[in-house]
């Protein structure tokens, strides 16, 4: 049996933002810049979504890192899909969900 990939705080990211239906905003990466200190961290294609994730305060970063390669527990995802539902309700997002 293989083992499963890991879900990473980048990939997190990507749900999010397309559980929103914020995908099209996102598709020019190269207009967000991320003021993270391990920015350099993060591959190109997921800038646009970890940008607006971070605005949206759906995943924190700690210390000015957002350690994007960081492994995802049930913790962090307990945490942080408040946020996501709070952002939902908030943008009116609940007849437009992306799974």
């Amino acid at each position: 049996m293989a083992i499963p990939e890991k879900l990473t705080r980048e990939q997190l990211a990507v749900w999010y933002v397309r559980t929103l239906g914020l995908e099209t905003a996102v598709k020019n990466h190269s207009i967000y810049k991320l003021h993270f200190s391990d920015a350099y961290n993060i591959q190109k294609e997921f800038t646009g979504y970890i940008a607006l994730a971070d605005s949206l305060q759906l995943l924190s970063a700690e210390d000015n890192r957002f350690k994007p390669k960081g492994e995802v527990t049930y913790a962090d995802i307990a945490v942080s899909i408040f946020d996501l539902a709070h952002a939902i309700h908030e943008h009116g997002g609940g007849d437009r969900l992306y799974y």
